[in-house]
């Protein structure tokens, strides 16, 4: 997540209209985002957080104040 992109499979993560989508990676705002000290994704393009939910799914909403459903580990991508 380096350089604000978050990648699986060779795709990458955009927000789509409120969804959290896998598409093919192209830099734009779209698939960027920003992890802050909570532990929120914020996306860059639309300033709302990826989102669980109970069922699995990913979303893209509002962010609140710190809901369990908002906050995520990334695993430290540094090679330590």
């Amino acid at each position: 997540m380096s350089d604000g992109a978050l990648r699986s499979g060779g795709r990458c993560l955009a927000q789509k209209g409120g969804r959290a989508v896998m598409a093919a990676c192209d830099s734009s705002a779209d698939q960027t985002w920003q992890y802050d000290l909570p532990g929120r994704i914020i996306n860059s393009a639309s300033h709302q957080c990826l989102t669980g939910s109970t069922a699995g799914a990913l979303s893209v909403a509002a962010c609140g104040n710190n809901p369990p459903t908002q906050i995520w580990a990334l695993p430290d991508d540094t090679g330590r």
